[in-house]
């Protein structure tokens, strides 16, 4: 399990001036690789009443390279504390004493010189000598360097540096706000599970902690409003460097829309004028100045702790804003828009931002701000929905496609309703985090749908559906392509249980996504199919415990290559099976026909669902396949 960072190099800088006695700088590291962390602890610093204030105290280091310029970081104060595990439960001793610290992460190569300037409420400036270090070329680890929005299609991710160019997320919420304790021991365990069958990504909550059964050891702002929890926010230390370890990027939640609800936390609110707070209701949260300025003061505690790390893939600024009491479609975009830029403005990476929604049409007004990086969509299946995820999240990609044909998405929460997970049988969950990862997939989203249900999936060691997905996905470099949806008609399937095969359908549903290379010199056309058996679905398999075998299934795909219009050209087609670990089953050969790719052979034998891999660059010459 790691820890806090660590001190590798020691240089003392003294600084005096006036009465305020020596200010000591002492930096991490004289060499640094590339997006790995410098960190200045900074002694002798002045005390004021509160030092999450920037108001009566800001520390700022500015760091200068001739390739990247001036970079300034502000300063936070922070508590170091030795982690033990006794019996498998942690615990957490304070070592040393607070003092305030500032996180740089390199960006080129180089010298860097850098100087602390520190700001005390009437008091004269104090500035320290320059001092400098190297940064060298990037560690495996962080060679990739932060994701972005990626340059050669907008509605995809991609590393900014490096040789990694293409990322698409995989993976899960992992926001564990129910756990009470040991939340490195059950962070731990998750990641490293995530980790080992290819997951790249989570989603983590910091937030307010106002709730009489939880005890989050994530939440910074849980006693004052303007002040932070040291221990938590080592906590969340612990889980960004653990992240980073198992190459996994963590969105970020700020707020979450529970603690503005009056059925939910708003009773126990710190912004509650009933509990002194100075809100009257939950909206006034949107619109209220001195609300806008605490909500900046934890922005910029958060950024200048955590912000140094690339593997943040982006922050979240509320979970599902518009489930918030008063909600107000207009105050909440001028909120995000502040917001947003001001963070940003601070951020020495500028991650990326986004919002979330708790209705599935989500809210234009607020998502199509240029300050809003991507856009995601929250879905959960219920009776009203039918039962079968995969028809609704196809559904509602093809409606955010439409709605944002800039910007990436993805589902950043989905599965079954609550009310639905408790109906028999509890394995039907299984159903619906499948489903909808290929059907996500298939619809050409920026990542695949990422489960909120993360003790589930940990409990029934479902990881291996992750595993699958990536073995499948290999090869595939989403960003150099632009990607469309096709149809995929699938016919003539019998079932092989004789048996019953008379009174279940032999239904299936066939979806596929194709790429275009931008660059037809360097790439050539991909495809991927997912046809899926409609025994397969949630609402199916409340009435029946397993599916037939799907057999003699004959596939068409038309019009799909958008590049050649040569024809006889012939292609290899790969099947997989996405439950056993992305197994590879056989590969046949398509022949290009004036519409595109055609297709007229059977399908291999599935149970549940099947997925084809189309590779152009294995086009065979079709005179000699033929003979």
């Amino acid at each position: 399990m790691c820890g806090a960072p660590g001190f590798l190099f020691v240089v003392l800088v003294f600084f005096t001036c006036g009465t305020h006695g020596k200010i000591v700088v002492i930096p991490s590291a004289s060499v640094v690789s590339l997006y790995d962390l410098l960190e200045l602890k900074i002694d002798g610093v002045p005390p004021v009443q509160n030092p999450y204030d920037p108001k009566q105290i800001s520390v700022e280091a500015t760091f200068t390279n001739e390739k990247s310029g001036n970079t300034t970081v502000y300063g936070f104060w922070y508590q170091n504390y030795t982690i033990t595990y006794v019996r498998g439960e942690e615990k957490l001793l304070p070592n040393g004493k607070p003092d305030f610290r500032a996180r740089f992460a390199p960006t080129a190569t180089g010298t860097y010189s850098y100087s602390v300037r520190i700001l005390i409420h009437n008091k004269p400036p104090m500035v320290t000598p320059l001092q400098h270090f190297t940064a060298i070329a990037a560690s495996p680890a962080s060679s990739g360097g932060c994701v972005r929005v990626s340059r050669s299609n907008s509605r995809l991710f991609a590393f900014e540096a490096g040789e990694k160019d293409n990322f698409f997320p995989v993976g899960q919420n992992l926001c564990g706000y129910e756990t009470r304790y040991n939340i490195t021991v059950f962070m731990g365990k998750w990641m490293t599970r995530l980790a080992e069958n290819g997951a790249t990504y989570i989603r983590v909550w910091t937030m307010d902690n106002v709730n009489d059964t939880t005890r989050y050891e994530l939440a910074i702002e849980k006693e004052h409003l303007g002040s932070y929890n040291l221990t938590n926010a080592w906590f969340l230390d612990w889980v960004l460097i653990f992240a980073r370890e198992k190459d996994i990027r963590v969105m970020l939640t700020l707020i979450d829309q529970h603690s503005f609800r009056q059925s939910r936390r708003w009773p126990k609110s710190l912004y509650n004028k009933a509990n002194g707070g100075f809100l009257s209701k939950p909206g006034e949260f949107l619109t209220n100045q001195r609300a806008k300025d605490l909500f900046k003061q934890r922005a910029r505690y958060i950024i200048s702790r955590y912000g140094w790390s690339c593997h943040i893939l982006s922050y979240e600024l509320w979970n599902e804003i518009d489930l918030m009491d008063d909600y107000n479609s207009d105050n909440a975009r001028d909120w995000t828009k502040e917001m947003a830029t001001y963070i940003k403005g601070i951020d020495q990476h500028h991650h990326m931002i986004t919002q979330s929604m708790s209705r599935p049409q989500g809210d234009p007004n607020v998502e199509s701000l240029p300050e809003i990086d991507y856009v995601q969509t929250h879905h959960y299946d219920n009776i009203t929905y039918g039962g079968d995820i995969a028809a609704f999240l196809i559904g509602l990609s093809e409606y955010k496609r439409e709605l944002y044909p800039d910007k990436p998405h993805y589902f950043g929460e989905f599965g079954l309703a609550p009310a639905m997970q408790a109906l028999p049988p509890n394995n039907n969950n299984l159903t619906v985090l499948h489903n909808g990862l290929w059907s996500s997939i298939v619809s050409t989203n920026a990542g695949t749908a990422m489960s909120w249900f993360w003790k589930f999936i940990d409990e029934g060691n479902f990881y291996g559906e992750y595993k699958a997905v990536q073995k499948v996905l290999k090869g595939l470099q989403f960003d150099r392509y632009n990607w469309f949806t096709f149809p995929v008609t699938v016919a003539n399937c019998t079932n092989a249980n004789k048996k019953i095969q008379s009174t279940r359908p032999t239904e299936v549903r066939g979806l596929g996504m194709h790429g275009v290379p931008h660059d037809t010199q360097m790439h050539q056309p991909k495809a991927l199919i997912w046809i899926q058996n409609l025994q397969y679905t949630w609402r199916e398999l409340q009435h029946f415990t397993t599916t037939d075998t799907m057999q003699n299934c004959t596939v068409t795909l038309s019009g799909t290559n958008g590049y050649s219009e040569e024809v006889n050209e012939v292609v290899e087609l790969d099947w997989f099976d996405p439950h056993d670990g992305g197994k590879w089953l056989d590969k046949q050969d398509i022949t290009t026909c004036d519409l595109g790719w055609c297709f007229l052979g059977k399908v291999p034998p599935f149970d549940k669902d099947i997925v084809g891999k189309l590779d152009w660059a294995k086009v065979k010459d079709a005179q000699h396949h033929m003979h």
